[in-house]
């Protein structure tokens, strides 16, 4: 991630034929790999490192099945490589991470059936899924993967997931519904003791509803929320969907506290969000432009922004890398 204000956009445009359309993008925090999910849940991955003018250099992904969640592992001096994490729907084993710089070795797999949605913590040592029927499981990737929630969340599909910047939280989306959950320090779920033994209490896991209004604080928001967003460093969780709003919140100051909105100019549904930690400020994709919003007690508009032009492709997905944010098109 870059230490520089951003100063320009410029356009990743993606190939697609006419009768193809884009489900959602996902691009690296560093210049390495962006890749995309069509609505027939193809999906493609292209390696930007040798270009920062297109995203043209198509690779084949080691997987056979259509895909519904898609992230990208933190870089860091524990794993210094780029990893993907994949998820598939399957009944059977659905989440796969993939080695990006050695994509003729088999993937890595864990068991999650019918694997909806996929995120990384923002350290890289955790993975969480969410399932098509609620289900959430989280596991611990450092030394060894050990699974340390599989919980119901009682929600339908679980549509979008972000870790809180110290690992204690996971948040998510499922339809209408923002949910949160505590993750246990404690060790994964244990073995049923013997005969004779005795047994071990398992970490308890809270799950609570999230967004609830400023004036009735009881009462939970009902709004199409596909999208969340943690910053890597501070206690602050973004939320956005259908209407131009992003919803704004201190985690630390409890799930009652005030939410900040913020009225973006990027079209009627945030496809998007991204912290820029260097500078807390927040990148919005909407449908029809890209935003940069600083932070603090009052949100304001950075002076970049970019419109959809007369022309131009739909706005997908942003990253900044250096002075310029990316913006990954359609083309038209």
């Amino acid at each position: 991630m870059s230490s520089i204000l951003a100063r320009k956009f410029a356009d990743w445009t993606i190939p697609q034929e006419e009768k193809e359309s884009v489900r959602a993008t996902y691009m690296t925090d560093q210049v390495g790999f962006a890749a995309v999910v069509m609505n027939g849940r193809e999906a493609r991955l292209y390696d930007v490192r040798r270009s920062t003018d297109d995203a043209a250099r198509l690779l084949q992904l080691p997987v056979r099945h259509p895909l519904t969640g898609f992230a990208f592992r933190p870089k860091n001096e524990k794993w210094p490589g780029f990893e993907a994490a994949v998820a598939y729907g399957d009944d059977t084993v659905s989440v796969l991470r993939i080695n990006l710089s050695q994509l003729e070795d088999e993937p890595r797999k864990l068991f999650m059936p019918r694997a909806h949605s996929v995120a990384y913590s923002h350290d890289g040592a955790m993975l969480a899924a969410g399932s098509t029927d609620g289900l959430l499981r989280i596991w611990r990737l450092y030394p060894q993967p050990q699974e340390i929630v599989y919980v119901s969340t009682g929600q339908k599909c679980v549509n979008s997931l972000a870790f809180d910047n110290n690992n204690s939280s996971l948040f998510f989306t499922s339809g209408c519904n923002v949910r949160c959950l505590n993750i246990p320090a404690a060790a994964p779920r244990q073995k049923p003791a013997a005969e004779g033994e005795e047994a071990q209490a398992k970490p308890v896991v809270n799950v609570w509803r999230y967004l609830v209004s400023n004036e009735n604080k009881e009462e939970e928001f009902n709004w199409d929320c596909y999208c969340v967003q943690t910053h890597p460093l501070l206690p602050l969780v973004a939320f956005g969907g259908y209407g131009g709003d992003v919803l704004l919140h201190n985690h630390k100051a409890g799930p009652k506290s005030d939410i900040q909105t913020i009225s973006t100019g990027a079209g009627r549904y945030v496809r998007s969000l991204h912290f820029i930690a260097q500078h807390n400020q927040l990148l919005v994709v909407g449908q029809t432009g890209v935003e940069v919003w600083n932070l603090g007690n009052k949100p304001s508009r950075f002076p970049l922004a970019y419109r959809d032009q007369p022309g131009s492709g739909m706005p997908l997905g942003a990253r900044q890398y250096a002075d310029t944010v990316y913006v990954m098109r359609t083309q038209r």
